[in-house]
This record gives structure tokens, C-alpha cells and sequence, in this order.
């Protein structure tokens, strides 16, 4: 704001009038000081030179400004010839100056008896002469006002004084105006570049730097006026800089560029970027002013998507590529050729659950690991080594090799166990099973390793440390158990199976009293597959735990939603197999299942083996004493098949006997099976334990369980498995 005490020297920081400037008719009687500058400093003399030429104590030049849909006016520039001039801001209304917007002129003597809350008259200002500032029939958009005290008067001829400077007054006006809304409009854009997180700038046609955001400062580590009017070549390694001209060479011609690079970040870090630049033209149809840019830093994103490939297509634990990447190796090499002739060996470590039983998970998890490392030192550069699943591995040699030749290098592999693995302190010897497969024209990936673990699994029915090479056309059975095995594993997943529950009946009431959960697999492909198919091998491929688990989970879901329903609550009994009750937390996952799904612990009964309970007893024992803590009903499925000890089979905490089908199925003719039935129910009877019939399925039968005091019965007489609709059909039938 100028004040009194400034001089009327010529410059200022919004420019000069050239030298060879010429007045114009209506400045001819123009001071100098006046006529040489522009802009705040001319606004800030004409207050002063206007104050002596009118004889006012005070000049203040003001623009009109829109504040939430009022008009106020707002001083621009100031002279007093009391000292400070101090700023006005304020409502015309209620003051001379609401007259003088509407007239274009105005003169008032006595505001301070007239207006006396105006701003005027609060800093005892009596007189007042005001000159709108307008362009012909346009509303004004600032005004300059002369203000006297009261022992003062203007002198002749002020207000033509003013007049005469009214139209360059307005022009400065409207160009500050201007100037300041462009630098508003460029801080909000500068503020909204700032904001952005990546990195922004432009170069110009010459491509040197012409703005940036504080990202890009932060990037290069390099303030924006060190930035500003530098080169690529000034600011970056030349290793990159070279790449970044030529692709805004490229961008400039056409008119957009995406591309991966990387970039030295300024803390010396080494960055994966994008960068997308466009050209951007001079308005109005002009040529190209220049590239903006933005840089993307993409380092995280390309780190998760390696650690998403690592864990695609390598082993957590050995870090060996595992199955997924071998049979891409396989199958890269198949498409052009490159297999026929060459030899996919597999392998698996001989008894390794026993080994695992004894050993324990880490230590078995070394072992892995150890013979990994042989397998690798073994093969060295002329191979690929990869765990495929479990305890197994698979080698595929680069090099083709004759029968002899495969022969000697399954010799040379199971010669590598011959050399005990050191295990907490402990020796450990163990031998491999060893299947070879050579690959001839027109295999694919998955059926040459299919034909090596065909080979595997020959080996491991001929005893430990066998090799054997793969026959084509010898064994379908053992190609069609590996197909059966690999649907398997992905059965779950899609949803293949499903549940029905074999009601068990009471001869007695004729009522149903419990139902037995029963596992069935719909095949996309095969159609139904019988239990007795897939349920061993989900035994011995380990699947049978994490099937078990989902057929407990299911089980316990329906029965609880029946009860919600209303139906009679009825015990739902599971098969449980001697893999899931040797698993550790076994107690721990019934409990988590039966809490999850809301049913009580005492609608659930585990149906276990006689040879299940009978191997590990004292183990056992403990498992089953926690089971029945839970609540758990216990049942011996299929007793009578096995050996149990009775010494033993009074120390399990189980609820009931179940008489394996097989004495069944003849009575009552047979007496054989009369006798060992009748034995099973006085047996059950003396430990006062239930007993159950299994595979009933003639009245006859029936009628010779229930005179011996066998009264529950399940089968085909009482009734075929059903589906969950079945059951809940069934339970609501009156009566």
C-alpha cells in the first residue's frame, strides 16, 4: 500500500514503459512520474499526485470485488498525508460511495454527520469526492475517492483532476484484476501438481524444464529453480538421460508415449518407472509448446508380481522350482521338439511318513532340503531339479541318454543316499524309488510326467530303493490311478462332492435316530465314482485330510441348520480315517468346527476303525479321552473286521459298536456269521455300549438282529441314503 511518505521515483517490479513510448492526447499535461511506469506503481503516485492537485488529506483508488454475491470495495493503492494510508475494505451501502457507483461521480460534504458509520467518517473524514471507474455502458468495477477533514475543502477544479485520469485508472484496474486472478488460477494449479504424489513436468519445444511438481524436486533431489531451464542431460545419469530425449522426441512426434525404464531415484535407489508423455500445443490451433510428463514408480508392484511368480512356480521349502514350472519347462520343450529323446525322472523318499512320524515336520522339512541340494550337485548345469508334491521330486536331463544311459543315471541318483543325512544330531539313512519316462514325438508335458510317476509308482510296488523305466502301452490301470489322483486333488475345489446320510433306524419305535454322513464324488467327466475307489487313494496321497476336514465341517453345518429349523434333532455320525485322528490338533479342529457351526458337541458322533484305535494305543487312548471331554459320542465302525484287544477295548471312552456288514449280509443262514453277530451284541451288551447293524437289507435279517437285542439297524431295509432335501423331507413327515 503507498503512503505519504513515498516518493514519485520512476520504476516498478510490474515493469516500466518502453524508452520509446509516445503519449498519448489525453496524457499530454501528465507529470513524468507518471507516464513512465505502470501498473501498482503507477496506481500508488497517481493516489499521491491526486492528493496535491485536489488539496485532500486522503486519496484511496478502489476495486470492486464479489464476495458471496455482495459487492465490496477494496483498496488497491493509498496516500494519506497524515502517514500511513492504511487499506479499506468495506460495503457501499450506507456510504457516499453507494450514490457515486450508480451516478459515476460524486461529492458529499458533512459525512461524518451524513454517514457517520462509514469508513470515512470513523477516521474523521468529512468531505468526500468520488469518481467511478467504468468502460462506456459498462457496470464500475473500482472508483477513486478524495476525502478532506473538516477544516478542509477541495480546490477548484479537482473532480475534472480526477476525470482526467479515470480511463487509465480503470485500465490498470482491470489488468491487476486480471493479473491477480491468472496468479490465483497458477497457485491453485501449482498447489494441484503439488498435490499429485507422482512426479509432473514440462518442458518446453527446446526440451528444457519449464515446470515440475515437489514430487519431481523430491525425485531428483534437486530444488525447482535448479530444475528450471536445465536439460534431461543436466539432471539424470546419461545412462538414462539418452532413452528420456529420445522419447520425447518420440512423443512430440506422436503426440503420446507410455513406456517402462528405470530411473536413479535422488536417495540412489534404483527405480522400475512408467512414463506417460504427451505433447502439448500452443492454444488456438498453434504448434507444439512442449512435453508434460508423468512418472509412475512401479518398483513394489514389479516386486509382488516376481514374489507372485516365485510362489507360483518355486517350493517355500527347498526354493526348488516345483511342479508348475517343471511342466512349463516340459512343456516349452515339447512344442518345439527339444524333449524327444530326453528322460523326465521322478523320485520319492521310501516310508517318508514314517520317517515323518519319527522324526517330526521340521526335521523332515531338512531332509527335503539336503537332498534337494544333492539332487541339484548331482545334475549341476545339465538338468532341471524340482520338488512336485510331498516327499516327491522330479529331474528332467537335458541331454538325450539311451535305456543304458537312464539306467546308470538312476544309479547314479540312488547311489547319493548311500551317504547317511545328518538330522538333529542324528544319522539318518533312507533309499528312493526311482521312475523314468523318456519322452518321445507328439507327448505333451503332462502326460510325459504322468508317464514318470507311472514308472514311480511301479518302482514303489516292487520294494524300496527299485528303479523302473516306463513301458508305453503296459500299464493303463496305473495311468488311469494317476489321472483318478490328479481329479482328485482338485475335486474339492470345484465342488465335486456332496453329502447323503444313511438313516439309522430303531427296530423297536420304527423311528430314525440318527443318520451317517456318507461322502460322494460327482465327476464331471466319469460320472459317479464309487468311495471305494477314491477314498483309499485319498488315504494314501495324504488328500483324505483336508476331504475329511470339509466332510466334518458340512456335516456339522446341516445338522445344526436342520435343528434351526425345527426338525427333531438327530446324531449325525462321521467317518473319521487313521490319518486325520494322527493329525496334531485333531481334538483342537472338532472343537473349532463344532464352535463355528453352532452345533453341540453331543449331536456329533466320530465313527473310528478297529484298526484305527488299536494302532498307537496309549496315544489313542488320550485322543479319544479329549474327544469324549468334548462331548463327542465315539462309535467303532466295522468291528469285527479287525483284532482288538479287550484289554484295550475297555479302556476306550466309545459309546457304541458297529457290526461290519460283511456278518450280515448272509444271516440269518450262515451260522458262522450267527455266531460271531450274537458274540458282537453280548460283547456291546457286557460293556453296556450300543450296537448298530450295518448293510441291513432284508426283513429276515431284521427279525434275527432284533431277538438277539440288536434294535438299531441302518441299511437298505430302513432306508437309502438321501440328500439333504431327502432328510429334511423325511423329519418332517407327520408322525
Amino acid at each position: 500500500m503507498h503512503t505519504g511518505g513515498r516518493g514519485l521515483a520512476a520504476g516498478t517490479k510490474h515493469g516500466s514503459r518502453p524508452g520509446n513510448w509516445e503519449r498519448k492526447p489525453h496524457e499530454q499535461s501528465w507529470p513524468l512520474a507518471l507516464l513512465d511506469v505502470a501498473g501498482d506503481e503507477f496506481l500508488g503516485r497517481l493516489a499521491r499526485h491526486l492528493g496535491s492537485v485536489a488539496g485532500a488529506d486522503a486519496v484511496w483508488i478502489c476495486a470492486c470485488v464479489e464476495r458471496s454475491g455482495s459487492r465490496r470495495l477494496q483498496s488497491v493503492a493509498g496516500w494519506d498525508a497524515g502517514g500511513e494510508a492504511g487499506e479499506l475494505y468495506f460495503d457501499p451501502s450506507g456510504t457516499p460511495c453507494q450514490q457515486t457507483l450508480t451516478q459515476g461521480f460524486g461529492e458529499v460534504s458533512g459525512v461524518c454527520d451524513r454517514y457517520p458509520a462509514s469508513p470515512m467518517a470513523r477516521r474523521g473524514f468529512d468531505g468526500f469526492l468520488g469518481v467511478a471507474l467504468a468502460a462506456p455502458a459498462s457496470v464500475p468495477h473500482g472508483m477513486i475517492i478524495l476525502l478532506t477533514r473538516a477544516s478542509h475543502t477541495f480546490l477548484p477544479d479537482s473532480a475534472e483532476n480526477v476525470r482526467v485520469f479515470a480511463r487509465r485508472t480503470g485500465d490498470e484496474l482491470r489488468n491487476r484484476t486480471a493479473r491477480v486472478a491468472a496468479e490465483v488460477e497458477l497457485g491453485f494449479l501449482k498447489r494441484l501438481l503439488d498435490a499429485i504424489p507422482n512426479p509432473v513436468f514440462f518442458k518446453d519445444a527446446g526440451f528444457r524444464y519449464r515446470e515440475c511438481n515437489t514430487a519431481f524436486e523430491r525425485m531428483l533431489g534437486r530444488t525447482r529453480n535448479e530444475i528450471i531451464g536445465k536439460t534431461v542431460f543436466d539432471m539424470i545419469p546419461q545412462e538414462y538421460a539418452e532413452l528420456n530425449h529420445l522419447a520425447d522426441l518420440a512423443a512430440l512426434e506422436q503426440g503420446q508415449l507410455v513406456y517402462e525404464n528405470g530411473m536413479r531415484f535422488a536417495d540412489g535407489s534404483r527405480r522400475e518407472v512408467i512414463y506417460n508423455k504427451a505433447t502439448l500445443y500452443v492454444a488456438d490451433g498453434g504448434g507444439a509448446a512442449g512435453v508434460v510428463g508423468t512418472i509412475q514408480d512401479i518398483s513394489a508392484q514389479r516386486q509382488a508380481e516376481r514374489e507372485v511368480h516365485r510362489l507360483a512356480n518355486f517350493d517355500a521349502t527347498t526354493g526348488l522350482p516345483n511342479r508348475n514350472a517343471l511342466l512349463s519347462c516340459l512343456a516349452s520343450l515339447c512344442e518345439s521338439g527339444g524333449a524327444t529323446g530326453r528322460w523326465v525322472m521322478t523320485l520319492d523318499i521310501d516310508k517318508f511318513h514314517a520317517l515323518h512320524a519319527g522324526f517330526g515336520h521340521d526335521c523332515c522339512n531338512s531332509l527335503l532340503q539336503l537332498l534337494g541340494q544333492r539332487l541339484i550337485a548331482q545334475v549341476a548345469e545339465r538338468g532341471l531339479v524340482a520338488r512336485i508334491g510331498g516327499d516327491k521330486f522330479g529331474l528332467f536331463r537335458f541331454a538325450p541318454l539311451d535305456e543304458t544311459g537312464a539306467g546308470a543315471w538312476a544309479e547314479q541318483v540312488r547311489e547319493l543316499m548311500q551317504e547317511p543325512f545328518v538330522l538333529a544330531g542324528q544319522q539318518l539313512h533312507a533309499t528312493v524309488c526311482v521312475g523314468l519316462a523318456q519322452a518321445q514325438a507328439g507327448d505333451d508335458a503332462a502326460g510325459l510326467l504322468r508317464c514318470a510317476e507311472t514308472a514311480l509308482h511301479q518302482a514303489k510296488g516292487l520294494g524300496r530303493g527299485s528303479c523302473q523305466l516306463f513301458v508305453r502301452d503296459l500299464d493303463r490301470s496305473a495311468l488311469t490311478r494317476l489321472a483318478l489322483e490328479a481329479d482328485l486333488r482338485q475335486a474339492l475345489g470345484r465342488r465335486e462332492f456332496s453329502l447323503v446320510f444313511q438313516p439309522q433306524v430303531d427296530l423297536f419305535s420304527r423311528e430314525v435316530v440318527g443318520l451317517e454322513a456318507l461322502l460322494r464324488w460327482q465327476h464331471p467327466a466319469r460320472g459317479t465314482i464309487p468311495p471305494d475307489q477314491f477314498i483309499p487313494l485319498a488315504e494314501e496321497t495324504g488328500l483324505i485330510l483336508e476331504i475329511g476336514r470339509w466332510v466334518m465341517e458340512e456335516a456339522c453345518v446341516l445338522a445344526h441348520r436342520w435343528q434351526m429349523c425345527g426338525l427333531p434333532p438327530l446324531r449325525v455320525a462321521v467317518n473319521v480315517s487313521s490319518r486325520q485322528l494322527k493329525r496334531a490338533g485333531f481334538c483342537d479342529m472338532i472343537s473349532d468346527i463344532l464352535r463355528r457351526s453352532g452345533l453341540e458337541a453331543n449331536w456329533l458322533e466320530l465313527e473310528l476303525t478297529e484298526s484305527t484305535v488299536m494302532e498307537h494305543t496309549e496315544t489313542n487312548i488320550r485322543i479319544l479321552d479329549g474327544l469324549k471331554a468334548l462331548g463327542v459320542h465315539l462309535a467303532i465302525d466295522d468291528f469285527g473286521t479287525g483284532y482288538s484287544s479287550l484289554a484295550y477295548l475297555q479302556r476306550f471312552p466309545i459309546d457304541k459298536l458297529k457290526i461290519d456288514r460283511t456278518f450280515i449280509a448272509d444271516l440269518p443262514s450262515a451260522n458262522g456269521d450267527k455266531a460271531i453277530a450274537e458274540a458282537i451284541i453280548a460283547l456291546a451288551h457286557g460293556l453296556g455300549l450300543q450296537v448298530v447293524a450295518e448293510g441291513v437289507e432284508t426283513a429276515a435279517q431284521a427279525e434275527f438282529l432284533l431277538q438277539r437285542g440288536c434294535n438299531l439297524i441302518q441299511g437298505f431295509y430302513s432306508g437309502r441314503p438321501l440328500t439333504p432335501d431327502g432328510v429334511v423331507a423325511l423329519l418332517s413327515r407327520p408322525g
